[in-house]
């Protein structure tokens, strides 16, 4: 079973204790039943990991002594971001784990003309807890940034350096012939349900998007998305 995972300020120092309270102890002693004896994994901000054992605890906090601290993840590495519409029937808190579990470094949830379900700041907490509670699950080290944009000319407005590819499901290069450019952020546009308005196809290719083409049927949008990242972190060298 993967050791419970929980983020810390730092810096990780073997041999040093380091006293979790707030949301990380309620998790590991609420929802995770740690006691002592038990191994923790700790995340630093400057990516570092480490194992540690629980040496002391009680019920606002615990206190754990770190064993072994592994690398920080590789500076300068490209980032990924996914830039998707909210879907129905809870398919956006699908989505936003799924994309958290894997590692995108930031999904945008985007209203497009034609998004079956809206997406609004105000829930921007709960979106960000799905996603803390994913990661957690798996111990994923990255951390995953959630915006929500009110349009897809604002999310492009926010990211207008990055390398952009948008999922095409009619034209576009093949998965296959896609070059990785050296940008620090890549940037994959999914459409909603609906599909992309023309008025957004335009400024994707203004904002000089490289369309996609996925062989096979018109995917739906969770599926697209599961399939960009996929595509994208096989080239990045990330899975």
């Amino acid at each position: 079973m993967t050791a419970p995972t929980v983020r810390v300020g730092g810096p990780l120092v073997v041999g040093e204790s380091v006293r979790l309270d707030g949301e990380a102890s309620r998790y590991l002693l609420r929802v995770r039943r740690v006691g002592l004896g038990a191994t923790v994994r700790l995340i630093a901000e400057d990516g570092r990991v480490a194992l540690a054992q629980v040496e002391e605890l009680d019920e606002a906090s615990i206190t754990v002594l770190l064993q072994e601290v592994e690398e920080a993840l590789p500076p300068g590495e490209q980032r990924i971001l996914l830039i998707a519409s909210g879907l129905r029937s809870g398919g956006t808190s699908v989505l936003i784990a799924a994309s958290a579990e894997m590692g995108v470094d930031t999904i945008a949830l985007t209203n497009m003309q034609h998004s079956v379900a809206l997406v609004h700041d105000a829930k921007r907490d709960r979106y960000e807890r799905v996603a803390a509670d994913a990661r957690r699950k798996v111990a994923q080290p990255r951390q995953t940034k959630v915006e929500v944009h009110e349009s897809l000319a604002q999310a492009l407005d926010d990211h207008s350096t990055a390398a952009l590819f948008v999922l095409d499901e009619e034209q576009g290069v093949n998965w296959e012939d896609v070059a990785l450019p050296g940008d620090s952020e890549i940037v994959i546009v999914v459409g909603p349900e609906g599909g992309l308005e023309t008025h957004e196809r335009e400024l994707l290719r203004s904002a000089g998007a490289i369309a996609i083409h996925l062989r096979g049927p018109a995917y739906r949008a969770s599926t697209a998305a599961f399939a960009g990242t996929v595509l994208f972190m096989s080239l990045m060298k990330r899975l």
